[in-house]
């Protein structure tokens, strides 16, 4: 039997009116023409209609496991330990990748070097609006102070996590970006796709109190040993993207006249 290349992980816990069926399915659908794919669920116990979505899909899922855990982070780690990709990629209750991503993506990272790759995303509004975010392509000038990545767009190495460590149990909501610190410091690299790959829903746990997602970001850029300064207007700058219309509005015609 071939080698498995990637491991898609989606965590969730009381997530079937959040998108859990249209992320699985859509996983499923796509996985059915790679067989060098492996699809991981790890659920946090759900007492939701979740296991009605869960048995749809039942045959497709390779690993899959419901138990009470210790929040995302640990989720996350669990997904981990499960896999037995080349790359992982999160894929989480409610977001799903694009059309044909998982093709693609298999393509790239079969002959992949870097110990992260990561691409564009679509960030769907609740109210059916849909953005393109576009991941920044100078990620190295920025990493030490705030987020270069987006998460369902980010796909990570196994190696990455047998040289820094897990996700820290201790963070609530930027264990990913903690976890890319500390992958750049011991000196993996990253690789930027000019190509969407993801669609993110907004009404999750990012989402959600946005203040506390950047605020976290913000104290392990700082504990990190980046400049205060720097962290801090990062931080100031993050939030305005993303909750603030006039900031976006602005933001976008400056790019018009530039």
């Amino acid at each position: 039997m071939d080698e498995v290349v990637l491991s898609i992980v989606t965590i969730s816990y009381n997530s079937s009116g959040d998108g859990l069926e249209k992320t699985i399915s859509t996983i499923v659908d796509q996985k059915v023409d790679n067989p060098l794919v492996e699809y991981i669920v790890i659920d946090g116990g759900s007492t939701d209609d979740s296991f009605g979505v869960y048995e749809k899909f039942r045959s497709s899922i390779d690993f899959f496991v419901s138990e009470r855990d210790q929040g995302i982070s640990d989720a996350f780690n669990k997904g981990v330990r499960a896999a037995s990709g080349k790359y992982i990629w999160f894929v989480n209750a409610g977001d799903y990748p694009s059309d044909g991503a998982l093709s693609y993506m298999l393509s790239i990272l079969s002959s992949a070097s870097e110990g992260i790759i990561y691409a564009d995303m679509y960030w769907m509004e609740l109210d059916g609006e849909q953005r393109t975010l576009l991941a920044a392509e100078n990620y190295e000038s920025k990493i030490n102070y705030v987020m270069p990545f987006m998460h369902p767009s980010t796909i990570v190495s196994a190696e990455v996590f047998k040289s820094v460590g897990l996700f820290d149990l201790r963070l609530k909501r930027a264990m990913d970006y903690d976890l890319f610190i500390r992958a750049y410091k011991y000196g993996y690299r990253a690789r930027k796709i000019n190509k969407v790959i993801s669609h993110m829903s907004a009404g999750g746990v990012h989402d959600l109190d946005y203040h506390k997602t950047v605020y976290e970001v913000f104290k392990v850029a700082y504990f990190s040993n980046s400049s205060f300064i720097k962290s801090f207007l990062a931080m100031v700058y993050t939030y305005l993207c993303q909750k603030s219309p006039v900031f976006i509005f602005i933001k976008t015609k400056l790019r018009t006249f530039l």
